[in-house]
């Protein structure tokens, strides 16, 4: 049952920093487990928290209908006595008094604390001389809204980052009727989070709406003519554009934990339950680096699936229970009518393997141990996908007619 008394302003039985996928999913499951205490949930933004993938995609192509990012109706969280606090841009952390203090002087104790910080847009280094006005991320709602308008039909947009965000934005971009050119230092698209074959097929589509790729190249400035603004390139080349969007990563906001005196190495650093280095401090999400049941060392998986199973481990250490992160992590990327979805984490030491025909559109990667599937790349082909969640991670083996329908793909 949820908690009936009359809520302290000042205190919060869970205090939650940051209201996205992760800081939403431990209040959600603290409530589903019957936690009856005190939940606030502050979040910096002016939004009830909201679903991030479309913002790539449908946000930009069809415009921003923002109730339907939402990840539930405002009166959740009244039902369900979340206090749920826009707006309010926690500045510091004393785990010695339990207490975190905001921007507008407010001071709120706690008896857990969970940082659900997320992650920000990594910025373009400002020496490079692209004007202000003309560059865009796209992490948060009010990201969007400022890039939506401009994306029209003749418009240049130089997206600079080959990886998922700026392929989704070059993809929405195109479907819109801008001319996009997608520049990478990397010798192919996605190539750190995607096999060969998987980019390939991936670039190949680009080029076949019309993007312009600019590969194995880096950005050194910007051209002098005011009447041809464009991007200078080491390689010579010049990428024309009326506006710059930055796909190139995230960091960690872990700045609050590390102030606070928590360990930090590119994320908070927590254990299999979402603990970080002070026994009554969790951290979930995009800003956690923790350790994990399936993988060595400590990992951060940037990914919505991996801050829901991250928020459901943190809600159940809470309550008391053991439960640990083991979770086998998935992906998934929308770029025109081609759903990619992988399972798994692609390890060197695996052999690949083809299963259907790239040229028809649905198509999977199997990454293979032997016998066991470590990872699968899934194009258009949900039935590899479901699939790979059943075997990826698990004792059950790969069906006699999945495993003589795969083809070993040379390196």
């Amino acid at each position: 049952m949820t908690d009936t008394r009359a809520p302290d302003r000042d205190h919060a039985d869970v205090l939650i920093i940051g209201a996205g996928q992760a800081g939403f999913q431990v209040a959600a499951s603290l409530r589903q487990k019957k936690f009856d205490g005190s939940i606030v949930l502050v979040g910096d933004e002016p939004y009830p928290p909201y679903h991030r993938p479309p913002l790539s995609k449908a946000a930009l192509k069809e415009g921003l209908n923002e109730a339907t990012l939402w990840y539930r109706p405002e009166a959740f969280y009244q039902a369900q006595a979340i206090d749920e606090r826009r707006g309010g841009r926690v500045t510091k952390i004393d785990p010695s008094s339990k207490t975190v203090a905001l921007e507008d002087g407010t001071t709120l104790g706690y008896g857990s604390l969970v940082l659900a910080t997320g992650a920000r847009a990594r910025a373009l280094p400002p020496v490079l001389g692209v004007p202000d006005d003309a560059i865009f991320t796209l992490r948060t709602l009010d990201d969007a809204h400022a890039l939506q308008p401009r994306l029209k039909p003749g418009v240049h947009v130089a997206v600079i980052g080959a990886g998922y965000i700026g392929l989704e934005v070059a993809a929405s971009a195109r479907q819109l009727g801008a001319e996009v050119a997608v520049l990478d230092r990397e010798v192919r698209a996605m190539q750190r989070t995607a096999s060969p074959v998987i980019s390939a097929h991936y670039q190949n589509l680009h080029v076949a709406h019309g993007v312009r790729f600019q590969l194995s190249d880096a950005l050194t400035g910007v051209g002098s003519d005011p009447d041809y603004p464009a991007l200078l390139c080491a390689s010579g080349a010049e990428l024309p554009f009326e506006i710059v969007v930055a796909g190139i990563g995230v960091i960690p906001n872990d700045d609050l934990a590390s102030e606070a005196g928590l360990d930090v190495a590119d994320g908070i650093l927590t254990d299999l339950q979402g603990r970080t280095s002070h026994p009554d401090i969790f951290a979930a999400g995009d800003c956690a680096r923790h350790a994990h049941k399936g993988f060595d060392g400590k990992v951060r998986f940037e990914s919505v699936q991996s801050a829901i199973d991250q928020g459901k481990v943190v809600a159940a250490a809470i309550m008391g229970s053991d439960e640990q992160h083991a979770a086998v992590p998935w992906f998934w990327s929308d770029q025109y009518d081609a759903k990619l979805q992988v399972v798994g984490i692609v390890d060197s030491d695996t052999q690949p393997f083809l299963k259907g025909d790239p040229a028809s559109g649905s198509f999977a990667v199997y990454h293979m141990r032997g016998t066991e599937p470590v990872a699968v790349e899934a194009v258009n082909a949900p039935h590899d996908f479901v699939m790979a969640r059943k075997s990826v991670g698990t004792d059950r083996p790969l069906d006699a007619e999945t495993l003589g329908a795969l083809t070993p793909i040379s390196e």
